[in-house]
């Protein structure tokens, strides 16, 4: 792996340690880092074998069926894992419905990095971009940084630089 594609994986674990320490969902997040770095090891080992065989095989036909596959299996995630963080919220009798939707979306919109990830081959996707800066302003909304306004303030305001940097 390139310098670029561990900048991506350094970048994605400290959002990912974010949002779990945010909203106290570490299985949640934990079992979605395994499941986005498990199809780039074995697309790693498939390829490798491919070399040493030297078969010759059509990328563009099987590169349209893994990316549908991932993109099908990767919605179907995302519904899942909003459904099993919408469960607890069900069961309260007077819940924030800010607190429900910034913890709804931040782990959906984490899981449609780990989609674009995945599908991109662990290349990346300028759409990331975007979805890191709403998970963190979301993760910082619930109050994941301080419960103080200033405090919130400050860190989505270096966060945006730091994003627009980045950009």
């Amino acid at each position: 792996m390139s310098w670029y594609q561990w900048t991506i994986v350094g970048v994605f674990a400290a959002l990912s340690a974010f949002v779990a320490n945010t909203f106290s969902s570490g299985n949640v997040v934990g079992c979605l880092v395994i499941l986005g770095v498990t199809p780039l090891v074995l697309s790693r080992i498939r390829q490798r074998r491919l070399k040493q065989s030297k078969a010759i095989v059509s990328d563009e036909a099987s590169s349209r069926i893994s990316r549908f596959g991932l993109g099908s299996i990767g919605m179907l995630t995302i519904l899942v894992v909003a459904g099993f963080r919408a469960a607890p919220y069900l069961a309260e009798a007077s819940l924030n419905p800010l607190s429900v939707a910034a913890d709804l979306l931040s782990h959906a919109f984490l899981t449609w990095i780990i989609v674009l990830w995945m599908m991109r081959r662990g290349r990346g996707h300028s759409l990331m971009l975007g979805l890191g800066l709403a998970v963190v302003s979301l993760c910082v909304l619930a109050g994941g940084t301080s419960r103080a306004i200033s405090g919130q303030t400050t860190v989505a305001m270096i966060t945006c630089i730091g994003f627009v940097l980045a950009s």
